[in-house]
């Protein structure tokens, strides 16, 4: 295998880790969402060991902002807005919603930086950003770490305030079912390698998570069953 051509959401950092590695293969990570099948294209192979989601294609425009609307500098995270030619028309029947024409700015929902060289940087989604003890973070750092224990095969971590000023985090798993794994294994793990505010509250075991038609986690389904 010479070459891995990854479409969508950003890749992640383990799965693009263990291809480079046991395949030594290129992996040219094409990043688009629904709204816009390509917004960026890597073949840098420097960069894509730096896991760059690659530079803008020609015909899609980019501006990352902060929640004041203002563009951000370079190396800092914003929210990706992005147009052109690429970018779709407008939802069925919902012909008012942002997007509508190629010349309107649209926001993925997505959180990336961009370097001095235009190359741009995932670093998650708007809806898994929050506050803990007053440090932003991201659902999928935690995530990245915790798949990479030898035991576990998929995570999903989920945070809400409930009654707490600070987000309750927990962690659904699935684990490798040839192997026997505890609560307190993940949680030392956890606590070795995750600075202490990051540490999951919650750690439970899943057979399997429920996903949409085109295989993507559920989460809302997770959220429920913990109401």
């Amino acid at each position: 295998i010479d070459y891995f051509i990854p479409v969508g959401q950003s890749f992640s950092r383990s799965l693009k880790n263990i291809i480079l590695k046991k395949y030594n293969a290129f992996v040219m990570e094409a990043y688009g969402i629904a709204e816009a099948p390509v917004i960026s294209l890597n073949v840098n192979s420097l960069k894509n060991a730096d896991l760059s989601i690659g530079q803008p294609i020609s015909c899609c425009e980019v501006k990352i902002l902060d929640k004041m609307g203002n563009e951000v500098e370079r190396n800092c995270p914003g929210n990706l807005f992005i147009r052109g030619n690429n970018v779709f028309s407008h939802y069925f029947d919902q012909f008012q919603i942002n997007g509508k024409k190629s010349k309107e700015w649209f926001d993925t929902g997505d959180i990336v930086k961009m370097d001095y060289e235009g190359f741009l940087y995932f670093v998650g989604k708007q809806s898994d950003c929050f506050y803990r003890y007053g440090f932003q973070t991201f659902s999928k750092t935690i995530e990245e770490v915790l798949v990479q224990h030898p035991k576990v095969l998929e995570v999903v971590v989920l945070h809400s305030k409930y009654q707490s000023k600070h987000h309750h985090i927990r962690a659904a798993i699935i684990t490798d079912k040839s192997e026997t794994i505890a609560i307190d294994e993940i949680t030392k793990y956890c606590q070795t390698n995750l600075p202490k505010y990051l540490v999951p509250d919650e750690i439970e075991f899943h057979d399997k998570f429920e996903r949409n038609c085109i295989g993507i986690i559920k989460k809302s389904s997770l959220h429920l069953m913990n109401k």
